[in-house]
């Protein structure tokens, strides 16, 4: 996700043009004043020759990763370009730039405010139907999902993507991007049957348009991997995965930080299948890529050790975990707004660390933190509120408190059905623990039925798992 770069600058009628050939002896004021014009306008190219220069060096310095250098290339150009000699396009194309690169860096509450002004420029110089409008519009609501604030961020990208269609067409390559913008955006709102179509046919804009090894091509099965993941197809998850990361690999086109975030992903359904060693490897090379890519501050970095003390916590290296934890969220509490979905998911897992030392009351404060965190911005029904809500339930369960833990298991089953489906893996695991609690107060007839509805599931996804590997 880009934000647009091209030129957009447009020549404008200084007030000093406008005394040519005016008044008595106009011919020699004419003449005169033509050497003056050339020496001004000679002045004013080679100041916006400096204006591109320091504009070209900045954008060139954050293609390398060199972030601190394109900021301060950057932020040279948006003062030259606050300047009277230049239009508001170069102004916005400046702001837009810096927004973008304090983006890369994590530090998104300079970004938006960036952003918002190159937007309005933009709108207001060129009108609200270009395609300059739509890119600067997908960097703002980029910005804005990226600080979780979904809601603003939706009509955004689907405001540029109408632009990009009706300007370059539906099967235009930058179209796909578009997609999967807004694709995301539905995806990080647990709105999952809106995300499938979108990258399916961002998939096959970029496989149609630019080739099968394409980086865009990578990007969609990336996208579409998590989204199987999610949906609990770990089979389907894998090879999309797989798929992504043999393109990135060898593309040298594809940002190192996209590639780490295909190895983390691919880490975490290794988890889920307990391929522990194999994650592990990963998502250390992840992390290293990261902290290269992104320096050791930013909030991904961040979300890798938080993936990987989760994994710690998985093989009951429960002292390391904490430690990842802890770390993890140093780095997030310093560049996350504190409702981040990803802080809120820290905290979570720590609670799950906690529990599983028998930590009671420390597992408490944080998985309670955690889901009022996330009701409030992800809502009730949310994949992530729901398993903070179950963790909640096992948590009550090992302090007996059985009604507690009822409500709660009911609760999260309840949104993991709605959301997920009736035969998802996260839904099997909640039936088994909620079985298993019914059971221990008295309710056998109830826990039975739950175990034969658990058996039926865990057949049909035996017979899945069989038909793929086939």
């Amino acid at each position: 996700m880009g934000s647009a770069q091209g030129r957009l600058g447009v020549a404008t009628c200084h007030p000093w043009q406008k005394e040519i050939g005016m008044g008595r002896g106009a011919g020699l004021k004419a003449c005169g004043l033509a050497t003056l014009l050339f020496a001004l306008a000679g002045a004013v190219r080679a100041e916006e020759s400096r204006w591109r220069d320091l504009q070209d060096k900045g954008w060139r310095a954050f293609l390398r990763g060199d972030y601190a250098g394109a900021e301060q290339k950057l932020r040279e150009a948006v003062k030259l370009a606050e300047t009277v000699e230049y239009t508001d396009l170069d102004l916005a194309e400046s702001l837009g730039s810096l927004a973008w690169v304090n983006y890369k860096q994590g530090k998104y509450p300079k970004a938006e405010p960036l952003a918002r002004k190159s937007l309005a420029l933009r709108e207001k110089a060129l009108g609200k139907e270009k395609q300059a409008v739509a890119e600067s519009l997908t960097t703002l609501a980029v910005i804005l999902a990226s600080q979780g604030k979904y809601a603003l961020a939706e009509p955004l990208f689907q405001r540029s993507l109408n632009i990009s269609e009706s300007i370059l067409g539906a099967e235009h390559p930058d179209i796909a991007m578009n997609l999967h913008n807004l694709a995301e955006n539905y995806r990080f709102q647990g709105k999952y049957a809106e995300t499938e179509p979108l990258y399916r046919r961002a998939l096959a804009i970029s496989q149609r348009s630019v080739g099968a090894e394409h980086p865009a091509v990578g990007a969609s099965l990336h996208n579409l991997g998590l989204l199987y993941h999610i949906q609990g197809r770990y089979a389907d998850a894998e090879v999309a995965y797989k798929q992504a990361l043999a393109i990135r690999e060898k593309s040298t086109e594809v940002e190192p930080v996209d590639l780490a975030h295909t190895l983390a992903n691919l880490a975490e359904l290794y988890v889920v299948e307990f391929k522990l060693s194999e994650a592990e490897s990963l998502y250390q090379r992840a992390l290293n890529i990261r902290e290269k890519a992104q320096g050791s501050e930013h909030p991904a970095v961040g979300h890798t050790l938080s993936l990987m003390g989760e994994l710690a916590t998985v093989q009951g290296k429960y002292t390391e975990a904490e430690a990842l934890f802890q770390k993890a969220l140093k780095i997030q509490k310093a560049a996350l707004p504190p409702e981040h979905p990803l802080l809120s998911e820290t905290i979570a897992d720590l609670g799950v660390c906690y529990r599983k030392q028998k930590k009671l009351p420390e597992a408490r404060i944080q998985l309670q933190r955690a889901l009022a965190l996330q009701e409030k911005a992800l809502g009730p029904d949310h994949p992530l509120t729901a398993e903070t809500r179950y963790q909640t339930a096992l948590l009550s369960q090992e302090e007996g408190r059985g009604l507690d833990a009822e409500n709660q298991f009911r609760q999260a089953l309840a949104s993991q059905e709605k959301t997920l489906g009736r035969n998802h893996p996260a839904v099997l695991l909640t039936l088994d623990q909620f079985s298993k609690l019914l059971r221990e107060r008295g309710r056998t007839a109830e826990a039975e039925a739950m175990n034969t509805r658990a058996e039926t599931i865990r057949r049909e996804q035996e017979g899945t798992a069989s038909a793929t590997t086939k």
